[in-house]
């Protein structure tokens, strides 16, 4: 009998993070693209309204890049990067990016 398996991909390995995450934290994540996917972690205001907190493309398995938009999500971000780090060899040190002024 042969067996079949298949290995989760760094695409799905990193959605299973952030999906985790946002339930945690109690954010949204919306995901656009294909070949090259966006991450987009939002926040629903009262109005219903989305309001943008992190996003993180699909390279973030190689760079560790993460861009943070609002400091209401920094814990969000600094998390994220330490499961990056674990998770994916070729992240030695994550690098989450300010995107907002203070």
């Amino acid at each position: 009998m042969v067996k079949v398996s298949q290995t989760k991909s760094d695409n799905d390995k990193l959605r299973g993070i952030l999906n985790g995450l946002c339930e945690k934290y109690g954010f949204r994540l919306l995901e656009t693209g294909w070949a090259r996917t966006t991450f987009d972690v939002h926040k629903m205001e009262p109005q219903r309204k989305l309001h943008l907190l992190v996003r993180v493309e699909s390279f973030a398995t190689t760079s560790g890049e993460i861009r943070l938009f609002d400091a209401e999500a920094a814990d969000f971000a600094n998390e994220l990067g330490v499961l990056l780090e674990r998770t994916f060899p070729a992240v030695s040190e994550a690098t989450v990016i300010k995107s907002y002024s203070e």
